[in-house]
């Protein structure tokens, strides 16, 4: 009983001295970019449509009063590429879609920064009218700041996958 008892004083000291040794020296909270999206009304084949993308701002919790979170201050490009499956077959290939600007497969748009505002995410939406040709199932590979332009906490949870059909 003697030592249990040693045994929790040692560990209580241990916790009090990390707590009072622990300063806020402000720390530099770098953003970390994520990316969804959305299909704005009826997915029809040979029409446009328009797509949202978000690029979201992911906010580290601040631990101090006095740390800094550094704000996205440039555009960035985010990237949009669709991968396309026919109906009743296993597999997934690139597709080439139909933009404003003619067919491509990967549509890169510029991003403005997310906006600061108050609150843990900061977000920005662009948009693009897409049109597919063949039935199938789509699936809608959205990455943001893919020129990896604005350095970030995560550069690895910049890109998501949706699937549409």
């Amino acid at each position: 009983m003697n030592a249990m008892k040693n045994c929790s004083l040692i560990l209580l000291i241990t916790y009090l001295f990390f707590l009072s040794s622990c300063e806020c020296d402000g720390r530099i909270l770098l953003p970390d970019l994520t990316a969804d999206i959305e299909a704005a009304g009826v997915l029809r084949l040979n029409q446009p449509f328009q797509v949202k993308v978000h690029v979201i701002n992911e906010k580290e919790d601040s631990r101090c009063d006095n740390d800094v979170h550094q704000p996205v201050t440039a555009e960035s490009l985010t990237a949009v590429a669709i991968t396309y499956r026919p109906a009743g077959t296993a597999e997934w290939a690139p597709y080439e879609f139909g933009t404003t600007a003619g067919r491509t497969q990967r549509l890169l748009l510029d991003t403005p920064p997310p906006a600061d505002c108050p609150g843990d995410e900061h977000e920005s939406v662009v948009s693009a009218a897409i049109t597919l040709y063949d039935a199938g199932e789509y699936r809608f590979e959205v990455t943001a700041d893919y020129g990896n332009d604005v350095e970030e906490r995560d550069e690895s949870n910049n890109a998501f996958q949706k699937t549409l059909n």
